[in-house]
């Protein structure tokens, strides 16, 4: 059975280091990129992306557009399948809006266009996508870490190669969260250790949203809508 492709989310400031072909990135994302064409790894991203990359530096430098640039990001959203785009919605802003809020009880600032990627992360996430890694080069970002059921690192330091071990810990980290976080909820207290469960005894291969349809009990959006990130 061919192993599953790692999972793997761009921000848009990784696809931007690309665009610029930056010397100490570019080898890494040149490979990391081939290896999403033959499908050895999924790459996704928010349609932010796509306005966020629109220009190189020698670009803007000069004041000219280079229609080599213009191909160049142009092929970067033609592949669906290499390069994934998560549409924006109503749950993503959501989330977004709940960490900028939580950030502030941190004394921490998050722009909204980041929260917006890491909320599409997590979204990727509630309806049973599993990501392994979340890719950026801001390294404001990585103090998430401690909060973050996705790993946050720069693309070089990338470890594509996990044990299972380590993809069945952190899919107990995740489902330990969402747990807890159905526990909150009283009449869904029961379900919250069912799913618990169900996610051990799966080696977290099932996602949350459809463990709760199959349950049959509650529709995941009216959850996942009002889940912020683990506290």
């Amino acid at each position: 059975m061919p192993d599953t492709p790692a999972r793997i989310y761009w921000d848009a400031n990784v696809f931007i280091s690309y665009v610029n072909a930056i010397p100490d990135r570019i080898s890494v994302l040149d490979a990391l990129l081939e290896e999403s064409a033959r499908g050895a790894i999924i790459i996704y991203t928010s349609t932010l992306s796509h306005v966020e990359v629109a220009f190189s530096e020698s670009e803007k430098d000069r004041n000219t557009l280079n229609m080599e640039i213009e191909q160049k990001i142009s092929n970067l959203w033609t592949d669906e399948k290499s390069v994934v785009s998560v549409e924006y919605q109503e749950m993503i802003g959501g989330g977004a809006k709940d960490l900028i809020r939580d950030a502030i009880t941190k004394g921490w600032s998050l722009k909204p266009l980041d929260a917006i990627h890491l909320a599409s992360a997590q979204w990727l996430l509630d309806v049973g996508v599993t990501v392994d890694e979340f890719h950026t080069y801001d390294a404001g970002l990585f103090k998430y870490n401690d909060i973050w059921v996705i790993q946050s690192s720069d693309p070089i330091r990338r470890n594509l190669g996990c044990s299972n071990r380590d993809r069945h810990n952190r899919a107990l980290k995740r489902f330990r969260f969402i747990h807890l976080r159905l526990l909150q909820y009283p009449p869904l207290a029961e379900l919250g250790v069912q799913v618990f469960h169900a996610a051990v005894a799966l080696d977290g291969v099932v996602g949350v949203a459809e463990q709760l349809q199959v349950a049959g009990r509650v529709q995941a959006a009216h959850i996942t809508d009002e889940w912020a990130l683990a506290p």
